[in-house]
């Protein structure tokens, strides 16, 4: 039978058969890797190698290729290659073949000319890679390329930002207060005149020290393309210091006129908490190594049921604050604390019976508890015999230390409760894992009492199927036990971190701790 030449295929299938080189079409985004618990799962594509081509711009290249076919091609690969704008994603930015330079410029001009594009952008990642280097070639580009993307939006751009200037905040302005307030004055006016003294700390804002100039217009260009882009389902934003401390500031959104986002899910390495407040219908929000600036307030968040916070750190104060911004009633909490190196927080940081005290209003709603506070090691503190996950009724999986469970224990100690786990877990248990084991015969103890609990208490625990810890829990009479009354017992326990596909490159604090200065600032 002679093949059917393509040409012959039905637009649906032709759609089907492009949407395969989409990560959106193929529901990348959808995050099955959080089916709990844990599981190992290896990528199909393996593991991007930096002297390989960049698996992501392999398959973007495809849609390229397609659109410029024909025009039956073009009128089915071209919307689907702009449901996204993702460039190094997952571990695709390790190659080192890849090209930054220039990408984030011409999609903003692509947007501005073509709207009908820009409605089909689903899914955003700005790798800071994206911003590119700083030269006089790409800053005339920049600016340039916003004001052409204002202009198609009906903004006079200019002028919006001279009407911001009495709303900026302090905490948008710190990075140098006076020459920001310059900088939204004069930066895209050609007409407008500075003094010297503002002309030189302008140009040294843009090409000199920390560069806050340069990260304002990183912050700015972003702004630009979230109003460029009404159907905007999911942001991820990395952070490092070519962003502004204040991350994105509220009033670059405003100027533009944004007044509500239909995000569902928003990753920030940055601050961002303009965003959040502007998206009502957000369901997951993901912090990775963030700093959480949120001021006096944070934005209520009505919608959110998934709330992740990774490689951070948190004060006990700003933990209450956030959970209680999730008015809506919580599924899943998961927190991975970072190690803290200067010492900064040492008490302040939450406890783990701190999270069980304020995530109580969600006892209906909690599905998913992953408290990882393994890098705070014996600074944490036992959760006391009051305190218990008894009530939550709707939580199935715990993620938590062993230090926790037990406190601080002399090595002469040995009048341990064994019986915590039994004490501690709801009724309503599917998955335990148990981190970071100190005491790994005082874990074995009060895994062996859970699984006799269970042998001698049929209805206890009926739900429960899986209980994970390290290798040196281990023991084939604890899994003898478990398997007799049908519970997966096992060694392995994977860390949020390594296995979250989102904000993989490498990220760090936007915070300016040097400004900018000139010799003659006090005169």
């Amino acid at each position: 039978m002679a093949s059917m030449s393509i040409l012959n295929l039905s637009n649906e299938i032709l759609w089907n058969i492009f949407g395969y080189f989409c990560l959106h079409c193929q529901h990348e985004y959808n995050q099955s890797w959080d089916d709990r618990p844990f599981r190992s799962q290896d990528s199909s594509r393996g593991k991007q190698q930096p002297d390989a081509k960049s698996w992501y711009s392999i398959d973007r290249h495809a849609l390229f290729s397609l659109s410029l076919t024909s025009k039956r091609f073009c009128d089915l690969a071209q919307p689907i290659l702009y449901h996204e704008f993702v460039l190094g994603y997952g571990d695709s930015w390790l190659s080192e073949s890849y090209t930054w330079e220039g990408r984030l410029v011409s999609f903003i001009r692509t947007l501005s000319r073509r709207s009908d594009l820009a409605h089909r952008v689903k899914v955003m990642y700005i790798h800071t890679s994206l911003f590119g280097r700083n030269t006089d070639e790409s800053r005339t580009a920049n600016r340039l390329v916003i004001l052409e993307a204002a202009h198609a939006l009906g903004i006079d751009l200019p002028e919006a930002w001279r009407q911001r200037m009495s709303r900026v905040t302090d905490a948008e302005s710190c990075d140098w207060p006076e020459v920001y307030q310059v900088f939204l004055g004069c930066y895209l006016d050609d007409k407008c005149e500075l003094t010297e003294r503002q002309r030189r700390h302008l140009h040294r804002a843009m090409t000199d020290g920390s560069f806050p100039g340069r990260r304002w217009m990183n912050a700015e260009l972003v702004a630009i393309l979230i109003a460029q882009t009404p159907h905007l389902e999911y942001l991820s934003l990395q952070g490092d210091n070519r962003w502004p401390s204040c991350g994105l500031a509220k009033s670059s959104l405003s100027a533009l006129g944004v007044s509500n986002l239909p995000l569902k899910t928003l990753d920030l390495g940055i601050g961002g908490y303009p965003i959040i407040e502007l998206a009502p219908g957000l369901e997951t929000l993901n912090l990775h190594q963030y700093t959480l600036h949120f001021g006096h307030s944070i934005p209520n968040m009505p919608s959110l049921r998934t709330l992740r916070v990774t490689d951070s750190l948190m004060l006990a104060v700003t933990l209450r604050k956030l959970l209680d911004a999730c008015t809506g009633g919580l599924v899943a909490f998961e927190y991975e604390a970072a190690k803290d190196e200067t010492q900064g927080l040492r008490g302040g940081h939450f406890q783990a019976s701190d999270a069980i005290e304020y995530l109580d209003k969600h006892k209906s709603t909690l599905q998913v508890l992953h408290l990882d506070l393994s890098k705070r090691d014996v600074q944490m503190r036992k959760i006391p015999p009051d305190s218990s996950l008894k009530e939550f009724s709707a939580l199935k999986h715990v993620f938590i230390n062993s230090m926790p469970l037990f406190g601080f224990i002399q090595k002469r100690e040995q009048n341990v409760d064994s019986r915590v786990l039994i004490r501690l877990l709801p009724p309503s248990i599917a998955s335990l894992t148990i981190e970071k084991n100190h005491y790994r015969n005082f874990v074995k103890e009060a895994l062996f009492d859970l699984a006799d609990w269970k042998i001698q208490n049929p209805g206890e625990f009926p739900n429960l199927t899986w209980v994970a810890c390290r290798p040196k829990s281990k023991s084939s009479t604890l899994a003898s036990l478990f398997q007799a009354v049908g519970v997966n017992f096992n060694a392995q326990v994977r860390s949020l971190s390594n296995i979250k596909p989102y904000l993989n490159g490498p990220n760090a604090s936007s915070i300016l701790v040097f400004p900018n200065w000139d010799s003659d600032d006090d005169l």
